[in-house]
């Protein structure tokens, strides 16, 4: 998709600056925007009759995320390009922009713990959690696995497990569950049984034996129960599907991190797109688009495509209103 926009724009006489980096934004002149950028190691500045950011928000940047979200995370994984730094962020609000969300808040999924710190992307996503247990670092089970048994799942745990001791937690699936799982980027961590399991994965085996042994005597095993209504009795926290008994003498397991998608702080802007000032009417000639103007759209729960129609829609508007404002 992304190849298809750049050929399209290029094809209509676009000019991509690549390997370009913005260094600073003037917007004190209402009649136009004034861009300095570093290129190949000089700097350049371009001014425009109308300009759109679409730089993304502030999740790659790590030190205002300590002071906002909390030092956590530290462990959490980016899913997305380290160049989102927020510094186009900031520097609108410098320039007097009204903010528009929460800086405490941010929208994190389940990824597999051995994904690389930034750049992972949807591949990275682990999806099955449904059909095993999760447990924390002390081998101890901390929500129901069987709760949401939908797609986008995924996105409730992030949150959970970035409460767990140093944001770590573990998927154990038997080979059962493991059957029903959709495929990972990476293989699982596979062991005969739960002790030389717990060992690959440097937890208490007495611990994470003594879990297991709770949750299967926990399980309902009625032979005419399909395993998408089969639930635990007497367990907290209980497991509302797929609650089958974790039986070997074959085990896998999925370390998991929260991985973060984006924060949701940005910019707001009025229906046309313009960005509006804290003090006074909206930017004549400055727009955004995608995250950076609907940051706090993902407050609950997920919506399965919905970032990337964010920015086809509001992308879309920012463009043409920007075209028509550049030709008065």
């Amino acid at each position: 998709m992304i190849n298809s926009l750049y050929a399209t724009a290029i094809g209509l006489g676009v000019r991509v600056a690549y390997d370009s980096r913005l260094v600073d934004l003037d917007l004190q002149n209402d009649d136009q925007c004034i861009a300095t950028i570093m290129r190949h190691g000089e700097i350049e500045r371009i001014v425009s009759r109308a300009t759109v950011v679409c730089a993304g928000c502030n999740q790659a940047d790590v030190l205002p995320l300590r002071q906002h979200v909390g030092q956590a995370v530290d462990g959490v994984v980016i899913r997305g390009t380290p160049y989102a730094s927020g510094f186009v962020l900031q520097r609108l609000f410098d320039c007097g922009m009204q903010p528009v969300g929460d800086p405490a808040r941010c929208h994190m999924v389940a990824v597999d713990a051995r994904s690389p710190r930034f750049d992972g992307g949807v591949a990275t996503r682990v999806t099955t959690i449904p059909y095993g247990i999760v447990v924390n670092r002390d081998s101890v089970r901390f929500a129901d696995e069987g709760e949401d048994v939908w797609k986008t799942h995924f996105s409730k745990w992030g949150a959970l497990i970035y409460g767990c001791p140093d944001q770590i937690a573990f998927l154990i699936m038997d080979a059962q569950g493991y059957a029903r799982a959709q495929p990972c980027l990476f293989p699982p961590i596979a062991a005969n049984d739960i002790g030389s399991l717990a060992n690959k994965l440097r937890l208490d085996a007495n611990k994470l034996e003594n879990t297991i042994l709770r949750f299967n005597a926990a399980a309902r095993r009625p032979n005419e129960t399909a395993p998408s209504e089969r639930t635990t009795t007497g367990l907290t926290p209980p497991k509302s599907s797929f609650a089958t008994p974790l039986t070997g003498p074959h085990f896998v397991c999925y370390p998991l991190r929260p991985g973060l998608t984006s924060t949701y702080l940005g910019v707001a802007v009025t229906s046309d797109t313009r960005v509006r000032r804290a003090d006074g009417p909206p930017s004549r000639r400055l727009f955004a688009a995608g995250s950076i103007m609907a940051a706090n759209i993902l407050r609950e729960g997920y919506l399965s495509g919905l970032g990337i129609t964010i920015s086809a829609v509001f992308g879309r508007i920012a463009g043409k209103a920007a075209a028509l404002e550049a030709l008065n």
